[in-house]
């Protein structure tokens, strides 16, 4: 691997695969998921989340043709005393560091950077017990001396239901509500179309912090500021949020926490991005929903519990089976990179990734061939998938070219002559 010069390495005992340069040619993602509530993230910190359905439930943007690619994603920014803003991501603000590396493995994504004496280790993953992503920073002070610092988390959120954003965005912005509640201790956002596809499941989108912000901010455009973007952001760059709350306009979470670390301490900073469904129908309940969800997830050592509970379903998985045979590449992907593969398909099909923007749905001949590779791991979740697959096929034979089982749409019913021997 060091004589072939790559960009990457895999640590195989780890299921794991580092990435020594953030500019790859195209973005390498990883997929988090509890299987409602979804993500993915590249090597550069870029990516978007959805819930349940990345057509009806579309959490944060990702912008597919846009320069500069990869963006936006999980963003958290560290602004210096003297300044200077740098990102454990690298990505948006791309100051040079010290020493940056990142990580992906199975159910979570990390990255580390060193700069001035202080380490910045950022892991994401999706919690079990709750509809959350965990972005979870700690900060290492290496030097021999105080160090004081500001750190800001950044998410655009995004419209829900994607086709309407893509057509309607325009117009439709004006029905979004993006503001800090102080009961919940979170940003709290609503998007309240009447062009909502499920009144009833829409959900309330919550951007929270493990200790409460000094300062937030709710406008993309304010945060931002007029004629700049994600990677020189006028509020970091200002050292504090302009405490904004937005009705009508660009919608995004972002949460300011001034940080000190004397001489060798380590802090850590958990920050909660998810959904709670129903808002629509009775808002009091779903916000009661959120402010539970959020106290549990505060509490001492429960972001690490919902980690060991995630690394406990994939430790799960991968040890249904594993082989030993002399070629180590072929190893490598039978052990961990197929089956976390196989993960993907049988839960994406071909819909959604850095390239694909989620509107294909259920590929009939796909996913009956991706359902072999989940047949000797989770038999139970390939049985209903073959059952569902079964259903979308004709007394004549043929059957539905693609299908949409959680979008209220109408399956695709186009002829193709390799879908009914899939």
């Amino acid at each position: 691997m060091e004589n072939m010069n790559l960009p990457y390495e895999f640590k195989d005992k780890e299921s794991k695969i580092i990435f020594k340069r953030h500019d790859l040619p195209a973005p390498w993602i990883n997929y988090l998921s509890n299987g409602n509530m979804h993500a993915f993230v590249s090597q550069a910190g870029g990516g978007m989340s959805w819930w349940r359905t990345t057509q009806n439930c579309r959490v944060t943007r990702y912008r597919f043709y846009n320069m500069p690619i990869d963006s936006p994603g999980f963003y958290v920014y560290i602004r210096m005393e003297d300044g200077t803003i740098w990102a454990p991501t690298f990505r948006p603000c791309e100051t040079k560091l010290d020493k940056w590396e990142a990580a992906h493995s199975t159910g979570y994504s990390e990255f580390t950077a060193w700069k001035d004496g202080l380490k910045a280790v950022l892991m994401l993953f999706m919690a079990t017990d709750s509809n959350t992503l965990i972005w979870n920073l700690k900060l290492t002070n290496s030097k021999g001396e105080k160090v004081q610092c500001d750190v800001f988390a950044y998410v655009e959120f995004s419209q829900l239901v994607f086709e309407n954003e893509v057509k309607l965005g325009y117009y439709l912005k004006w029905n979004v509500n993006s503001q800090y509640d102080e009961e919940a201790d979170s940003i709290m956002y609503m998007y309240t179309s009447w062009m909502q596809v499920d009144p009833a499941k829409a959900p309330i989108v919550y951007f929270a912090s493990s200790e409460t912000p000094d300062s937030f901010c709710c406008s993309r455009d304010k945060f931002c500021g007029n004629y700049r973007d994600e990677r020189n952001p006028i509020q970091v760059e200002n050292g504090k949020l302009s405490n904004t709350n937005m009705a009508g306009g660009e919608p995004c979470g972002a949460l300011h926490s001034s940080v000190v670390l004397e001489a060798g301490e380590e802090k850590q900073i958990s920050y909660f991005l998810g959904v709670t469904p129903g808002a629509l129908i009775d808002y009091k309940k779903a916000k009661q929903d959120i402010i539970d969800t959020l106290k549990l997830l505060r509490t001492d050592g429960a972001v690490l519990e919902q980690f060991h509970k995630n690394m406990k379903w994939w430790n799960d998985h991968l040890g249904v089976y594993q082989c030993e045979i002399p070629d180590e590449d072929a190893m490598r992907q039978i052990n961990t990179w197929n089956p976390m593969q196989s993960v993907v398909t049988a839960r994406y099909s071909r819909s959604i990734s850095s390239s694909a923007s989620g509107i294909r749905g259920i590929g009939f001949r796909d996913s009956s061939q991706d359902m072999l590779a989940q047949a000797y791991r989770k038999p139970e979740w390939a049985k209903e998938m073959l059952y569902y697959l079964a259903a979308q096929q004709f007394e004549d034979g043929h059957t539905v070219h693609a299908s949409w089982p959680d979008d209220n749409k109408l399956p695709q019913d186009l002829t193709r002559s390799d879908d009914h021997i899939g």
